[in-house]
């Protein structure tokens, strides 16, 4: 009579960050094995291990183990997902003047620059800002400067007139 020896390896699987639909399994050599793996909230894959030299593989949701050879565990990491980059609409308005560009994005905490251009009889040195809470602005010469971005915002520019010094010049003729 001929005898079927039944090997099986136990497998274990973890999880770092997430869960597993089984932790424990028993599979005959040379079968495959899989079990569910899911990320906590905030959480993404970032790999999967296994002792004893074992392969595993992570797809979807499914962790999988490929030709079992040998008891192992297999880990399958989630790591933290990147944050979303912010961006932000800064607008600007120029009293007496323009600027290069009605508005521009900017990264949260991010700075940018806006041309100043005054119309005639004013002069851009001259200039205040006035901005939303969400931004900080500053004029120097003719830059606007927006920093500290916290949100969508306003700066309002009033370009001041051009001040002229009045200088008497008296004119005598000589003969």
């Amino acid at each position: 009579t001929n005898t079927l020896l039944d090997f099986r390896f136990k497998k274990k699987f973890k999880a770092e960050n997430g869960t597993v639909g089984t932790s424990s399994v028993k599979v005959v050599k040379g079968k495959n094995t899989s079990t569910t793996a899911k990320p906590k909230t905030g959480y993404e894959y970032g790999s999967v291990s296994c002792t004893n030299g074992q392969k595993a593989s992570y797809s979807g949701t499914t962790l999988k183990v490929t030709k079992v050879t040998k008891s192992a565990t297999c880990t399958v990491k989630f790591v933290k997902k990147a944050e979303e980059v912010k961006n932000y609409t800064v607008k600007v308005a120029v009293v007496n003047g323009n600027s290069d560009v009605p508005s521009k994005t900017v990264v949260l905490n991010g700075q940018t620059t806006f041309k100043l251009t005054a119309n005639a009889g004013y002069n851009a040195n001259n200039a205040s800002v006035t901005c939303s809470k969400t931004v900080t602005g500053v004029v120097g010469g003719s830059l606007l400067t927006v920093k500290d971005v916290k949100d969508n915002g306003t700066c309002v520019v009033t370009i001041g007139k051009t001040s002229y010094t009045n200088h008497t010049i008296k004119f005598s003729v000589v003969n």
